[in-house]
C-alpha cells in the first residue's frame, strides 16, 4: 500500500517528501479508505494555508 499510494501521489504532481508522507500515513492507518482520505486532507490543508 505504501509504494502504491506513494507512487500515485508522486505521479499526480505532489512533491517526493509529501508523497512519501501520504503513502506512510495510508499504510499506517490500514488502506486507502481512511488513511488515504486523511493523508490527502492534511496535505491539502497545509498547501492551502489553512
Amino acid at each position: 500500500m505504501f509504494v502504491l499510494l506513494g507512487g500515485l501521489t508522486l505521479a499526480a504532481g505532489m512533491g517526493a517528501a509529501a508523497a512519501l508522507g501520504v503513502g506512510a500515513f495510508t499504510a499506517f492507518w490500514g488502506g486507502p479508505g481512511f488513511g488515504g482520505m486523511m493523508g490527502a486532507v492534511l496535505h491539502y490543508s497545509r498547501t492551502e494555508g489553512m
